[in-house]
């Protein structure tokens, strides 16, 4: 199963369209895949959607990324610009 998630992840991901359209994708493929696992997708798309993200907010591809800040696997705040520091 986790085989045939990854794929439909895959698939998604390179499929034309906006992020809202490759998401409602990927949540149908999961309803397929591994129904219990759709409810959890189902509540990510509405709270992306709720937040802002999606259609009108997302970078197109070859768009510089906005500035963010995320977790590390240490839970380690990390920011694009010190991500960028580092690799320059």
């Amino acid at each position: 199963m986790p085989e045939r998630l990854q794929t439909a992840f895959q698939h998604c991901r390179d499929m034309e369209g906006t992020l809202n359209d490759q998401l409602i994708a990927y949540a149908a493929a999961g309803r397929d895949i591994f129904p219990a696992y759709s409810e959890a997708v189902d509540r990510l798309v509405a709270r992306i959607n709720e937040n802002g993200g999606g259609d009108e907010n997302a970078p197109r591809p070859g768009d510089p990324m906005p500035p963010y800040v995320l977790p590390d696997d240490r839970g380690r705040l990390v920011s694009l610009e010190s991500l960028l520091a580092r690799a320059r």
